[in-house]
């Protein structure tokens, strides 16, 4: 049994278990989660239903999976235009900005192809259907829209998320859309959570009458593989500081679990430390034992520093 197990198998996520929602679910789940699968439910949203065959394989992979066929809104529970895109991963209800787009490497995967009336939902909507009282990680990919729907969430579940992943834009790509720079105001204002990953995606800038005039046959296929990149949207990851929280037990060990997945071991070991000295149980001093063992440059250091303190 490993410690996340050992963790998860408490009677205080047996009675609670974690709760993982997936925005933009439209060729996969978020990935990270597979650890703790079994032991949580998980709310999964994309109404472009083209590519979602392996939902149902998903379903033994958690404790409960809950698939909803709609698109996740900020304030809407009814029915919105919905652009459907050549590439379902970029489909939105927002309308694509093809205009400023059509000089980028990725324009085909925005290219409309049916725009059509689909169901909406609310995150706040959604809980109260399911009974929950919380949501403990976040990953939003829903094409724009991410800062709206994070701020649509009353504020005690805002501050309550534990692990939070979205992915705004850096170019315009959608039309209205929520950009990185806005992101980051709202989140230095309200406080509550710090930055552990931020992943700049590339794109490549290459206009089709430059790439007509230059290159040719072949190279002209090729040329926008071999370009230096340009940013155009960033996969930004948060954890909750605890500054604005409760420490309790439970999303002291949940936010351990979340720090090591994230490999955020300082912040892990920080967790470990005040769950010992909050809580007194051992759990907390095998956690710590635990992220040590995880920092491989530092083990044998490590080691020698803390064997009086921790028994590994």
């Amino acid at each position: 049994m490993n410690i996340f197990d050992k963790i998860l198998q408490d009677e205080i996520f047996l009675q609670d278990p974690p709760v993982l929602v997936d925005i933009g679910a439209a060729t996969r789940l978020c990935g990270k989660w597979s650890v703790i699968g079994k032991y949580s439910v998980c709310i999964a949203f994309d109404p472009d239903l083209r590519q979602m065959d392996y939902i149902e394989k998903e379903d033994s992979r958690f404790r409960r999976l809950c698939f909803f066929p709609q698109l996740v809104h900020d304030s809407i529970n009814g029915e919105v235009d919905f652009y459907l895109t050549a590439s379902p991963e970029c489909s939105s209800c927002l309308e694509p900005d093809t205009e400023r787009l059509r000089n980028w490497n990725i324009a085909p995967f925005f290219q409309v192809t049916e725009r059509r009336r689909m169901k909406s939902v609310t995150l706040p909507e959604v809980m109260r259907r399911l009974n929950l009282a919380r949501i403990d990680a976040l990953k939003s990919d829903s094409q724009g829209m991410d800062l709206r729907l994070l701020a649509s969430l009353d504020e005690t579940v805002r501050q309550n998320i534990l692990a939070l992943e979205v992915e705004p834009g850096l170019i315009d790509a959608y039309k209205g859309e929520d950009k990185f720079w806005m992101l980051l105001e709202y989140m230095g204002k309200t406080g509550g959570f710090r930055m552990s990953d931020c992943r700049v995606e590339q794109l490549r800038y290459l206009p089709a009458a430059v790439r007509d005039r230059y290159f040719t046959g072949i190279r002209g296929r090729l040329v926008n593989t071999l370009l230096p990149g340009s940013p155009g949207w960033c996969e930004t990851a948060f954890l909750n500081d605890y500054s604005k929280i409760e420490l309790t037990e439970r999303n002291c060990r949940l936010g351990w679990i979340m720090a090591m997945i994230d490999r955020q071991y300082g912040f892990a070991l920080e967790l470990a430390g005040r769950g010992e000295e909050r809580f007194g149980k051992p759990i907390y001093r095998e956690l710590a034992a635990c992220t040590l063992k995880k920092m491989p440059f530092w083990r044998p250091v490590l080691r020698k520093c803390c064997r009086k303190f921790l028994k590994f």
